[in-house]
């Protein structure tokens, strides 16, 4: 989208474009913005008698002339199970193609701005998890997986890796990348 130049001198909230969210197993159903804010907020009332994680991770994969970037919001309850929601976000072959390592920077990046608009929307801090191998791990994603981390440190969140036990971007948004 265009950016006014009204919302760069006075920013009042991070907004992101509307997206849509996908129920997962319910043939292509999908849910509104304020529907995942909704069932934030209850897990944050309920939190004292049922805790609860909130998770993002984000997975891309290449489909045709477009990266597809899944980025999956999870509502972790211990011991219980859970739920989740993803949305798409398609972007041009053309920008990440033989650039790996700025796409693995992007999909953090996708996971922080939701991480950011859940905060300022609802008070409730998510983890932030990646889709990258431990340093000497020998995986391509591996010599750098440390900034990665670093960047959503940055940002103002905690974060883990696949070898941390980062499930959400390796397994759940992976699921539907493909």
């Amino acid at each position: 989208r265009n950016i006014m130049k009204s919302e760069i001198e006075s920013p009042t909230k991070q907004e992101l474009p509307s997206r849509v969210w996908f129920v997962p197993d319910e043939d292509g159903a999908t849910v509104t913005d304020e529907f995942i804010l909704d069932k934030i907020r209850e897990a944050e009332i309920k939190q004292i008698q049922q805790p609860y994680e909130l998770m993002i991770g984000t997975d891309s994969q290449l489909h045709g002339k477009q990266f597809r970037f899944i980025s999956s919001c999870l509502l972790y309850k211990q011991r219980l199970g859970g739920y989740y929601w993803f949305a798409v976000t398609y972007l041009d072959r053309d920008q990440y193609k033989g650039k790996q390592q700025l796409r693995m920077f992007k999909e953090v990046e996708l996971s922080i701005d939701l991480a950011n608009w859940i905060l300022e929307e609802t008070g409730a801090v998510a983890e932030i998890h990646i889709d990258a191998s431990p340093k000497g791990a020998g995986h391509f994603t591996s010599p750098f997986s440390d900034q990665l981390k670093g960047y959503a440190t940055a940002s103002g969140f905690s974060s883990k890796i696949k070898s941390e036990g980062g499930f959400c971007a390796n397994c759940v948004s992976d699921r539907h990348t493909k």
